[in-house]
């Protein structure tokens, strides 16, 4: 039954990156030809920079998730907490399957740990840090120069963000609050989910007094920032005259829209840029950015497969990484 559904989800999110992707090559069928012309003209030094500014995000993501780890005493050492980023991206992108990569982060770490509930928490904070320092990047570019986004859907959308993930942050920081909403969740049966939610929290709640926690924090945000100056230098390889500081605020409203149901934001990422570059770009320019922006997702994921082809699978309590 369990697999059923979990099949059932994997068709589900091919069906809306299928779709959105179809639509969205739909609307622009009659500016494909522009499209064409404009990857042809990309300059490969702007595109280079911009692969090279987006690899270390993976230093970066290696950096959080090892000092996290490391609170529930789960030890890597940099490079392999690097190469299980790239397996992680790796598996992300190209397997055929729901294992996401959060989730193969989890079974690497628990043959160091003895269990699943300290690496599951130990990757919800880095999930949590990296929504946390994404809306944090993007409401601090806001109020600094938000004279320079025009659409009012954006600026709801980080407001909107803002107000939810600082919830979140309460939740997980304040005891009085947790016992609050620990009460209204009390009388749900189903999969154990108070027992399970108590559990949780208690081994989050280990991060809170850490300063783990705040080296993660800043290496996230310097992922984020990573990501921005990444995909401006891409933009700058089509010739493109937009402003640095738009792209700390865009990128991040992109990268909480590509967290939507879909294979790993297919779709929703690519018509997520032309929604959010309106009024900056034209459809096809906004379209061809997104295209070589999943280009180096593939690049580094296919980084992620080679790492995992040379470095082979699991044996029983040992991680080969």
């Amino acid at each position: 039954m369990v697999n059923d559904k979990k099949r059932l989800f994997f068709i589900f999110r091919i069906f809306i990156s299928l779709t959105l992707l179809s639509g969205l090559f739909w609307l622009m069928r009659g500016r494909l030809d522009n499209l064409s012309e404009i990857l042809k003209s990309v300059k490969p030094g702007f595109f280079f920079a911009g692969l090279f500014v987006n690899m270390l995000v993976v230093i970066w993501a290696g950096l959080r998730i090892r000092l996290l780890f490391l609170v529930h005493k789960i030890n890597f050492n940099l490079e392999e907490s690097i190469r299980l980023v790239l397996i992680a991206q790796f598996f992300n992108n190209f397997l055929p399957s729901t294992v996401g990569g959060d989730v193969v982060k989890v079974y690497y770490a628990k043959h160091r740990s003895g269990g699943m509930l300290k690496p599951f928490s130990a990757v919800f904070i880095d999930r949590l840090i990296g929504m946390a320092s994404l809306v944090f990047l993007a409401s601090v570019s806001l109020l600094l120069r938000g004279d320079l986004i025009k659409n009012s859907g954006i600026k709801i959308a980080v407001a909107a963000m803002s107000v939810i993930f600082l919830a979140l942050v309460l939740f997980f920081s304040n005891d009085t609050i947790a016992g609050k909403l620990a009460w209204v969740f009390k009388n749900i049966k189903i999969f154990n989910f108070t027992q399970r939610l108590k559990e949780i929290y208690k081994a989050v709640a280990v991060f809170r007094q850490t300063k783990q926690l705040w080296w993660a924090g800043l290496f996230a945000l310097c992922t984020h920032i990573s990501v921005a100056v990444g995909t401006y230098l891409l933009a700058l390889s089509l010739s493109l005259q937009v402003p640095l500081f738009i792209f700390f605020v865009l990128m991040p409203v992109i990268g909480v829209l590509s967290n939507l149901p879909s294979l790993n934001g297919l779709g929703v990422r690519e018509g997520a840029f032309v929604y959010v570059f309106g009024g900056l770009l034209k459809p096809e320019m906004a379209l061809a950015l997104s295209i070589l922006f999943l280009s180096q997702l593939i690049v580094i994921s296919l980084l992620g497969g080679i790492t995992y082809l040379f470095t082979g699978g699991l044996k029983e309590g040992e991680v080969a990484v």
